[in-house]
């Protein structure tokens, strides 16, 4: 399952029309409020009402199943830990803030996509989370861009499908990804280097 998540887009459609236009593959298109235009002209982005939603028809909240435990989605981070647990929520979706947030505690995971268009941290932002059998993933991608700054592996099961995954922290994957990839690019140049260097002392017969 793959879902977009956005936030806060103070009636900016033409991001949203990008995002969807971009991600033909995306199963769910999620908005934690702050749209600031009518739901049907964001379709197919299931949207929540913000505070400046006030003027329109939208749902409070979201709650949708995925194959890690449902998904919540509102535009405030205000729902009591009792609440998401009597509703089993393992994904915590919320805005307002307009600052990116990916954080767990007691096995539930929150995370804020932070705005597309009025950023309080450093760049608009929206998240896609990805799933497998046994693995979830987070990523903060940048709306300009299209890089991936932040990527965190929120879940992971075992083979009886339970979460194994630490309870309270999300991994920074990102930072490994990138350590693999320094690694092989490392020993592809030695690699290189060796050939030429074998390729001089035969003098040029290396080939």
């Amino acid at each position: 399952m793959k879902i977009l998540i956005v936030s806060d887009s103070h009636g900016h459609n033409e991001y949203l029309d990008d995002l969807i236009r971009d991600n033909k593959d995306v199963d769910l298109f999620l908005h934690a409020g702050d749209a600031e235009v009518p739901a049907y002209t964001i379709y197919p982005f299931r949207v929540v009402k913000g505070n400046c939603d006030y003027i329109y028809d939208m749902e409070k909240e979201f709650i949708i199943p995925t194959p890690f435990g449902n998904l919540l989605l509102r535009h405030k981070g205000d729902a009591t830990e009792k609440y998401l647990k009597d509703h089993e929520v393992k994904i915590y979706v919320y805005g307002h803030t307009h600052i990116k947030t990916c954080k767990k505690k007691n096995n539930i995971c929150y995370i804020n996509p932070g705005s597309l268009v009025f950023p309080r941290d450093d760049v608009g932002s929206y998240v896609i989370i990805k799933n497998n059998e046994t693995e979830c993933f987070a990523s903060f991608i940048n709306i300009e861009t299209k890089e991936v700054m932040y990527k965190y592996r929120i879940y992971m099961k075992d083979n009886k499908g339970n979460i194994t995954s630490d309870p309270n922290s999300v991994e920074d994957v990102k930072e490994k990804e990138e350590e693999k990839i320094d690694k092989e690019q490392f020993i592809n140049d030695i690699k290189s280097l060796t050939k030429e260097i074998v390729k001089e002392e035969l003098g040029g017969k290396g080939e």
